[in-house]
């Protein structure tokens, strides 16, 4: 959602200048739990949808199911890690 003011809501890399060169900075990294949980659910949706065209239809249901599982479990453990 973007506001008047023409902000983005999301944080972007910018370029500042040191030394004389230029240097990309990100204004704030991921947790590893919140990377993890993130890669964790685009390759379950890849394969999700992968299988569902047909193109993975190889792969047996039990694997989507512990992908949804882990999933889970990450983003459980992710939201309680960063309660504390």
């Amino acid at each position: 959602m973007l506001t008047g003011s023409g902000a983005i809501p999301f944080p972007v890399a910018r370029l500042i200048v040191i030394d004389g060169s230029f240097k990309m900075t990100r204004r704030s990294r991921l947790q590893p739990g919140t990377q993890l949980f993130l890669a964790l659910l685009g390759l379950t949706l890849g394969v999700w949808v992968l299988r569902g065209i047909g193109i993975l239809a190889f792969i047996p249901g039990i694997v989507l199911w512990f992908l949804i599982l882990a999933c889970l479990t990450a983003g459980v453990l992710n939201m309680v890690r960063s309660m504390r």
